[in-house]
């Protein structure tokens, strides 16, 4: 269960036994805190589950491929977009404003 990131509460409660005697058996028989021990089996949890992950995705699993990519490659999705602006009749905006935004239009072309 805890490889699974269930908390000692719910252990406890499952297998009929006070929290308190499970952490207590748990320094008996391990020789550590309830706490160092649950961090190392939610650690081998997130392992297994790991492989899991990286076998399903080398048995072909498009979908698991794409997400590891993402997430250990730092692979993404290029995402076009365009950005549509309302006219604007530069007339009736002051000769200086006209100015910057005919500049900074001229300067949009270009760079595509």
């Amino acid at each position: 269960m805890l490889r699974a990131h269930c908390n000692g509460t719910s252990i406890a409660e499952s297998i009929g036994v006070a929290p308190d005697t499970l952490y207590l058996r748990v320094q008996q028989v391990y020789g550590m805190t309830f706490s160092a021990y649950a961090q190392i089996k939610k650690q081998e949890g997130q392992d297994a589950l790991r492989l899991k992950q990286f076998q399903i995705a080398m048995e072909g699993d498009k979908t698991m491929l794409i997400w590891l990519g993402k997430q250990y490659l730092g692979q993404t999705e290029r995402v076009e977009s365009t950005m549509f602006l309302p006219e604007i009749k530069l007339e009736t905006l002051n000769p200086a404003a006209a100015e910057t935004i005919r500049e900074t239009l001229e300067q949009l072309d270009d760079d595509n």
